[in-house]
Formats: C-alpha cells, structure tokens, sequence
C-alpha cells in the first residue's frame, strides 16, 4: 500500500463492502459457499457492452498497455483535449462522456480506456501506475490526431497520479493539466483493507466473488450516490455494471483494491509539474496549503459536484475548465 499520509486507498462504500464481503467468509464455509456458488452459477460475465461514447472507437498496441482503446471527435479545432477516466471497480470512458460531448464541437477530443478497463486489453497480468502512465505518453505521442502540439489534459482520481507522472516524465507533450478530485495531495489516512481481504482477493477461486460482490447494481448505485451527492443516472449504473461483468474484468480493479497502483512519493511528482495545472475538487480546504505554494497551480471548487463534478455538476465544471483555459491561450499563441 502506499503512504497513509498520501491518500484514501479506496472509497469509503468499498471499504465497507469488503469488510462485508469478509463477514461472509467469517460467517462460516456455507454461507461463503453459498455466494461462491452464486457468483461461478449465476452471474453473467460476458454481458454486451455498447460503446461508452457515440463517436469512433480506434485501438493502438501499446508496448506497456497491451491492446489499448480509445474514442476520438475530430470534428472541432486546436489543441486536442485528453480525458482520462478515474479508478474504480466499474470504471470505463464513460465516466468522462459528458465532457467529451461537451468538447466535441470546439476542439478535436479524445477519450482513453485504460488498461484492464472497458474495450481495452483486460489480461491477467501485473498492474502498476508507470504501466499507465507509460500508456498515457505512447498515446499522446504516437496515436492522437494533432499530437504534434501539447494536450490540455484532463484526468480524474487516481488517474491524475499516472498523468502527474507521465507529465513529469514528459513535459513537453502537456500544454496543460486539469486534476478532478486528485488522490495523493491531501491526508486522508488508510482506507482500512484488511490483510485477509487481500490474500482473499489474490485466490482465483475467490477473487471472482469478491468482485462480483463489489459490483452489484446496488453497490455500484450506493458507490456512485456518494460521490455525486444525489441519485446517480441509470445510465450511469447500468454501462457500469456491464463494464464491470466482462470477461477479466476484475484483474485491473482488484490491483486498485490492494493499493497496487497507488504512487509511494506521488506529492514529489506533483511538485515537479511545469505546466499550468488546475484541481477541481471538494476538498480545497485539505489540499490548499499543497497548492497556494505553487505558482502554476490553481484549485477551485465545483459547487453541488461531489467528487464526479463532470458529472454532478457539468455546467460548472466546464465554466472553470474554460476560464482556465482562456487565461492560457495569449502565453501560449506568444510561445508558439
């Protein structure tokens, strides 16, 4: 696990849910049986998954990723706007559709299904951040229309961490950041794992239940309502329940379980970025003190957001974006 001065490893409801899930196994052999039974006998794992976003969908091979894919709107013009979905059991590019519809008129946008989640490669393997952020530069730098020139980057949770990383890694490929709900800047402690939980989730005989267990309609729905601060769309619950019951669907996420794709140091990465950044969060009281001390940061607070403000809250979520952006265009056109 990473530093328990750096992050909250897993939302609260997850914790919850394994603690649960440990309940069942501690409850006695039948009851666990029972729910072991369910989930080889009864859960469909190989559900139709539409595509997360109405535009065309492209793959690339990625050398650290495997086969990676993602969605892209040529359509507008400038520089191109990178969205990059967050962290979850049931995580997919259709957490950032909003924003790319939004985009998709003005700027030439694209949207990244990471590894191990949505149409992208989900293989039994290894899963760690420079995996990711190795991925995020091979995309910028070799497959995206008009990548000659910087991104403005948006990504969201724990992915904020692999773009903190490839952006530190690979300055000149980023015009610009916008951080939503960032993990690693604020102290939030250990989110409680148990060691039992995670040996659980390392047997292949269980790790299937656990996650099936994880990702319920009712656990996805519960998950979902408090980040957004309200009832989450249905539309939300049901493509998150379906990416999330597909063929290896669980190995990425069970990585994230276990803290395996959290950052040990991640605050020095962040501290390192030249480029302008800007952190859309909930927590601007937590992560103030990180921020004010950098010239090229700014943090603003969506209201009636959440922690998914591009989804709670679209209209200003793309308020701030823009506004930040403006303020960058002038330096920019000079530079150029």
């Amino acid at each position: 696990m990473g530093d328990s001065e750096d992050r909250k490893i897993v939302p609260d409801v997850m914790s919850a849910v394994m603690k649960g899930a440990g309940a069942v196994v501690a409850g006695g052999v039948g009851l666990g049986g029972a729910w072991l039974a369910y989930s080889a006998l009864f859960v469909n794992h190989n559900m139709p998954l539409p595509g997360a976003i109405d535009a065309r969908r492209h793959s690339f091979p990625s050398s650290s990723g495997g086969l990676v894919s993602w969605y892209g709107d040529e359509a507008g013009e400038g520089r191109p706007v990178v969205l990059v979905h967050g962290v979850s059991p049931y995580a997919s590019a259709h957490e950032v559709r909003p924003l790319f519809e939004r985009f998709r008129d003005e700027r030439p946008v694209c949207a990244i299904d990471l590894p191990g989640f949505g149409f992208s490669e989900r293989t039994d393997r290894v899963y760690y951040p420079e995996l990711y952020a190795d991925t995020l530069i091979e995309w910028i730098e070799s497959y995206l229309p008009g990548s000659a020139q910087p991104v403005d980057l948006i990504a969201v949770g724990l992915s904020c961490e692999f773009a903190a990383i490839a952006a530190s890694v690979r300055p000149e490929l980023f015009h610009s950041l916008t951080l939503i709900s960032p993990t690693g800047l604020a102290d939030f402690g250990e989110a409680g794992v148990s060691e039992q939980m995670l040996r659980l989730s390392s047997l292949p005989v269980w790790s299937q239940a656990l996650y099936d267990l994880l990702t319920t309609r009712a656990n996805i729905r519960h998950s979902l309502r408090k980040q957004l601060e309200g009832p989450p769309d249905e539309s939300l619950v049901d493509y998150a329940y379906r990416t999330s019951h597909r063929p290896g669907a669980r190995f990425a996420p069970l990585h994230y379980l276990s803290g395996h794709l959290n950052t040990r140091g991640i605050r020095e990465f962040y501290g390192a970025l030249s480029m302008p950044v800007l952190v859309l969060t909930d927590e601007d009281h937590a992560l103030a003190d990180f921020v004010i001390q950098r010239q090229n940061w700014r943090i603003e607070s969506v209201p009636g957001g959440g922690s998914l403000p591009h989804s709670g809250n679209v209209g200003g979520t793309m308020l701030l974006i823009e506004d930040f952006w403006q303020h960058l265009r002038v330096p920019a056109a000079v530079e150029g």
